[in-house]
Parts: structure tokens; C-alpha cells; sequence
């Protein structure tokens, strides 16, 4: 075979350039891979409900809120527009110039008791109006797909045992056992077994007031709290001279 010197070298050269070439190939796709990876993380961080709560909340924490508070603020947000001006009005007047987080804070602060029971019980409200709304689809959507039966038949759940466990302890009744789902279901409506939602259970728990609450229950009448409001010059003087 004819052997050219000026030839080999080239062909050597080229090899060499092209293992550069997939080196850096090589290296550009683990970086992509990398790239795409930290991509992926951050969307699922950006989409869990914990950042979300971590963001929004961030500068709530700098004023001065924590989870103890949660409640009470839940009740002065969802107050009507003029209910809401009404009971921070007080504290705006006494720091003009303070953001609206920190007058909520005073607020928040010096009803704390009140709204943390008025926001108890809001939350109450709206999943027990939640649960029922749920428990008319499911309704709703048997009468309207009677011939889709087959869940009726496979075995009761987990969920559905100890709710039913909970609810005959709370009856004084034998729990039934080896139920199919559908049997399991008609038993737990039978005997209203959500026992977040009945008034016996919630007398004996703080969270879940004795009866429904109303769902137009008015905001009590803030008061003012001494250490959050500024005293004013003349309030230590003698008003006898």
C-alpha cells in the first residue's frame, strides 16, 4: 500500500480534531442535561404550594406575623371592603405613614382573641359548604351515570374504615366490617358520618365551634391596643391642671 507521509499526518490531524470535537460535544450535552435538570427543579419549586407560601408571606414574617396569627388575619381579609376599612381605620390613623401590613399587624395584635375564633369559624363555614357542595356532585353524578357501578364493588378503603370507625365510636355502635365500597359509601351517608360537621363533635373540639356558624357574622368592634398605639402629648398630663 502506498504510503504518503504529508497524507498520514493530515488524516492523523483530523482525528484529533474531531475526538476534540465530540470531547466538546460530550461536555455540552452533560451540560444541557445540567441545565435542564435545574430547570426542572426550579419549575417544581416555583409550583409548589410551599414556595408560594414562603414567597407571599415573606415580608408578613418581617413585620411581625407568624402562624399564631393566621386566623385573625384570615378574618380581617375577608371582611367587606367597608368592614375591613372600619376596623383598621383606628390604626392607620394612628401610624399615617405605616405600610398596610403593619397596620394590619397592630390590628391583628390588639383583637387577636375575637378574630382568631371569627376566623376559626369562617374556615369552618367554608369547608363545611365545601363538603357539602362535594357531596351533591358525587350525588349528582350517580343519578346521572347509574350504569357506572363497578366502584361499588371493590373493596372499602382505608379512608372509608376509619371514618366509619370514628363514627361508630361516636354512636356507640358496632362498626361493620368486610364492606365493599358501595356498602362502605351508603353506610357513611346513612349516618352522616363527617363528624368535623356535627355539633357534638364540636363541642368537644376548640377549633369547631358548638353550632354552624352564621355565614355574615360581623366584625366585633376593634380595639385598641395601648402598646401599638403612640401616646399623645397631652395624655399624661392633669386634666385638672
Amino acid at each position: 500500500m502506498y504510503y504518503d507521509k504529508a497524507t498520514a499526518a493530515l488524516e492523523q490531524e483530523l482525528r484529533r480534531e474531531e475526538a476534540k470535537l465530540q470531547k466538546i460535544q460530550d461536555q455540552a450535552a452533560e451540560k444541557k442535561r445540567k441545565l435542564r435538570a435545574v430547570k426542572s427543579r426550579l419549575f417544581a419549586t416555583t409550583k409548589s404550594d410551599k414556595w408560594h407560601a414562603m414567597a407571599l408571606t415573606a415580608e408578613a414574617r418581617r413585620i411581625g406575623f407568624t402562624g399564631e396569627h393566621a386566623e385573625a388575619l384570615f378574618h380581617l381579609r375577608n371582611l367587606s371592603l367597608s368592614d375591613y376599612v372600619e376596623a383598621v381605620t383606628p390604626f392607620a390613623n394612628a401610624k399615617a405613614e405605616a405600610s398596610i401590613l403593619s397596620v394590619e399587624y397592630d390590628a391583628v395584635r390588639a383583637n387577636y382573641t375575637d378574630w382568631t375564633e371569627l376566623g376559626k369559624h369562617q374556615h369552618w363555614d367554608r369547608a363545611r359548604r365545601e363538603y357539602e357542595a362535594e357531596v351533591e356532585g358525587f350525588k349528582k353524578w350517580q343519578a346521572e351515570n347509574p350504569d357506572k357501578t363497578s366502584w361499588r364493588d371493590k373493596p372499602a378503603t382505608k379512608n372509608q374504615y376509619f371514618l366509619i370507625w370514628r363514627t361508630a365510636e361516636h354512636l356507640g355502635i358496632q362498626q361493620p366490617l368486610n364492606l365493599k365500597c358501595g356498602e362502605a359509601h351508603d353506610w357513611l351517608d346513612n349516618h352522616d358520618a363527617n363528624l368535623r360537621f356535627r355539633a357534638a363533635l364540636a363541642a368537644e373540639t376548640d377549633s369547631q365551634p358548638v353550632t354552624a356558624p352564621p355565614t355574615n357574622q360581623p366584625a366585633s368592634k376593634p380595639v385598641r391596643d395601648e402598646a401599638a398605639q403612640p401616646k399623645s402629648s397631652s395624655s399624661s398630663e392633669n386634666p385638672d391642671g
